[in-house]
């Protein structure tokens, strides 16, 4: 992959955050894959946040920040790429999206990065999905019983919890019910993170899909 066609995939402060990320000895390698891009763009929203001054970072966060200093002046985006990825996929309205995200004019500047993974199928195999309600056969009593707890407003992290919690409380393992779910939603055995897949289509639709699925 040449260079043109990562700099169709990320913009251009990530290529040059993650080439002078490194020590000067060290050889300067992007590695072009879903999941190592992904993670870059993690860690650049992360080098954005570190006070360069502090007497307190790391060696290791030191270097990060240098490099996001020398990258650019500011970060162009608030929400995180794989959200915007997730949330394009289920609604496929840049401006739903960026609506929902409260950051339009982020959205706007990774907006053609985004339509790029999802033309290339280059985004990872959780991440490329849509919502598309199955019926399942296997640990339906687990799933009614997650259905029958989400709540209105629940956040992502509780949801995921909530997975654990009934499994425990069915006697299954955690990932079977992962697995499960993820059937029921998108048809596939994984997704992104269940929390942040079932805030995104909202709870009250994700209620109403399991248990006219099950009952």
């Amino acid at each position: 992959m040449g260079i043109k066609d990562i700099l169709e995939l990320v913009p251009p402060e990530l290529v040059k955050y993650s080439l002078l990320r490194p020590d000067i000895q060290e050889n300067k390698d992007i590695d072009p894959t879903g999941y190592n891009l992904m993670r870059l763009f993690d860690e650049f929203s992360v080098a954005s946040k570190i006070d360069i001054n502090s007497k307190e970072i790391s060696r290791a966060d030191r270097k990060k920040a240098i490099a996001f200093s020398l990258s650019t002046k500011r970060i162009n985006w608030g929400a995180s790429f794989a959200d915007l990825l997730m949330y394009y996929q289920l609604y496929k309205d840049w401006g739903k999206v960026g609506e929902i995200l409260n950051d339009k004019k982020g959205v706007g500047y990774l907006k053609p990065y985004i339509e790029k993974w999802i033309e290339e199928e280059f985004a990872p195999e959780e991440y490329s999905f849509s919502f598309k309600p199955t019926k399942i056969s296997e640990n339906q009593e687990a799933v009614l019983a997650f259905a029958n707890r989400l709540k209105k407003d629940m956040k992502a992290v509780e949801i995921h919890n909530l997975v654990f919690e009934i499994a425990k409380e069915n006697n299954i393992e955690a990932n079977e019910l992962f697995t499960s779910l993820y059937k029921a939603l998108i048809g596939k055995e994984k997704g992104p993170r269940m929390g942040k897949l079932i805030e995104a289509v909202g709870t009250d639709k994700i209620k109403e899909t399991l248990l006219g699925m099950i009952r």
